[in-house]
């Protein structure tokens, strides 16, 4: 299948193997495919805060299969697969997953918020039994990037550690001063719980949840 999709283009396949006998009546699916491009002023309606001149664009990137369970309930337990998200200039403060973590941070570094501008996001899903686990989260921008993790519950409810540097870590600029400032690096440290749509970001390091690390 071929489409026009929110200003980009989808390019996939769907296969459905029926049962191989009268005894075994679960119908196996396997699907692979690609968004591309899909604009930020398009996307951006689906969570409620529409923004026309945001110029941000998503390619999406998916492999799902599994047994079809007949039950509408229980359609989603017999799948799993991958899902890599790659976001390129799109304003991410104004994503409602994100918008709290600008008010958290600008609380920690006073006055960040006003030079936050467009910021690149890579990320890597993998899902099963009704979970997303965020393998890995990685921002990318000039004044602030951050790394992460965590997981993403079918109903919409998120548990995501993240740690901030401050500039892009690419730079050497942005390592150097990753370097001077790992030792008060836990500051920069943060975890949203809750529903996606309004997660509630604080510190991690006053909190007390699974993995006590973040990833680099």
């Amino acid at each position: 299948a071929s489409a026009e999709v929110l200003g980009g283009q989808y390019e996939g396949q769907c296969v459905f193997t029926p049962p191989s006998s009268s005894h075994h009546r679960v119908i196996q699916l396997d699907s692979q495919g690609k968004f591309s491009g899909l604009r930020q002023n398009e996307w951006s309606k689906f969570y409620g805060t529409q923004s026309p001149d945001a110029s941000g664009l998503l390619d999406l990137t998916y492999a799902i299969r599994g047994s079809v369970l007949t039950n509408s309930a229980e359609f989603l337990s017999g799948l799993s697969g991958t899902i890599d998200v790659d976001i390129r200039k799109a304003h991410l403060y104004r994503i409602p997953l994100f918008a709290g973590l600008t008010e958290v941070i600008a609380s920690t570094i006073p006055g960040v918020d006003f030079i936050l501008a467009q910021d690149n996001l890579k990320s890597s899903l993998a899902f099963t039994n009704r979970v997303f686990n965020v393998k890995s989260l990685s921002i990318e921008g000039n004044v602030f990037s951050a790394s992460g993790y965590g997981t993403l519950q079918f109903d919409g409810d998120v548990n995501l550690r993240i740690k901030a540097h401050l500039l892009n870590r690419e730079t050497w600029v942005g390592q150097g001063l990753y370097y001077v400032l790992f030792p008060i690096s836990k500051i920069l440290e943060f975890q949203a719980l809750g529903p996606i749509s309004k997660p509630k970001w604080s510190s991690a390091t006053l909190s007390q949840i699974e993995n006590t690390e973040v990833r680099k």
